[in-house]
C-alpha cells in the first residue's frame, strides 16, 4: 500500500464513523414505518462492519521484502511502503551512502510463496 492509499483509507475510515452515528441518531429519534427502519438499520450494520474491517487495515503493519542491489534481501515492517524503504535506508543506507544499496525499486509487500521462495536459499 502506498501512504497515499493509507491516507485516503483514513479519511474514508473518518467518513464512515460519520456516517454510522449520523445514521444512529436518525434511528433512535425517528417515528418511521418499519420497513424504512429496517433498511436505515441494515446500513448502519453494513457501515460499522466496513469501519471494522477498514480499522483493521490500517491498525496492522505489513511485512516488506526488498533486494539490495548487490544482491541479498530483507524485509520491514510498516503501515505503508513509503515508510518500509525510508526505515531500509535509515538501517541499511542507500545508493548515495554505499553501504548496503537498497534496491527501493524492489519493495513489495510480502506474500507467503515470495517469503518462502526467499526462506529456501538457506535451506
Amino acid at each position: 500500500m502506498k501512504k497515499a492509499e493509507y491516507n485516503k483509507m483514513q479519511k474514508r475510515l473518518a467518513l464512515l464513523i460519520d456516517r454510522e452515528q449520523a445514521l444512529r441518531s436518525v434511528i433512535e429519534s425517528s417515528d418511521m414505518s418499519d420497513d424504512a427502519l429496517a433498511h436505515l438499520v441494515a446500513i448502519a450494520t453494513e457501515t460499522k462492519s466496513e469501519i471494522f474491517n477498514s480499522a483493521r487495515l490500517l491498525e496492522a503493519k505489513r511485512e516488506y521484502l526488498f533486494n539490495f542491489a548487490g544482491g541479498g534481501w530483507n524485509s520491514e515492517y510498516a503501515f505503508y511502503e513509503e515508510q518500509a524503504i525510508k526505515q531500509a535506508i535509515k538501517k541499511y543506507g542507500d545508493e548515495v551512502k554505499g553501504v548496503l544499496d537498497v534496491d527501493v525499486k524492489s519493495f513489495r509487500v510480502s506474500t507467503p510463496s515470495d517469503y518462502q521462495s526467499l526462506m529456501s536459499m538457506f535451506h
